[in-house]
């Protein structure tokens, strides 16, 4: 179970990168954009971000390649913002669990369609 501090650095670099995502970062590239998760390290050095992106999967492309090329400044403006003796180093991660849960959601509606088909039942 992470630590307290753990827990606060996560909590705070989610709302910092979220906001400078939303003011700063200029790059028409980067659409609408959700932090969903950050895992960050026991000596708080590394963070890996998962964010999930909506749009097709096109708009997902080129909203990731600006993410990873406003990196730098990202991590730049969350070092100045964040106290702390040492600024994480971020790495930017695509959450896929949407994707997943869409395609599990439709499967189940398909299997229900299947089942509640009439053509599909016979009469003797």
């Amino acid at each position: 179970m992470p630590k307290k501090r753990n827990l606060q650095v996560r909590e705070l670099l989610k709302i910092e990168i979220s906001h400078i995502l939303r003011t700063r970062v200029k790059d028409p590239r980067i659409g609408f954009v959700s932090i969903t998760n950050i895992n960050l390290s026991n000596d708080l050095r590394q963070a890996k971000v998962y964010f999930s992106i909506m749009g097709t999967e096109e708009e997902q492309k080129k909203s990731f390649e600006g993410l990873k090329n406003a990196q730098s400044y990202i991590q730049k403006e969350v070092a100045h913002r964040i106290r702390l003796r040492y600024a994480p180093t971020l790495s930017f991660f695509m959450d896929t669990r949407f994707t997943e849960y869409d395609q599990i959601e439709k499967l189940f509606h398909d299997i229900d369609l299947d089942r509640n088909d009439p053509s599909e039942s016979l009469d003797m």
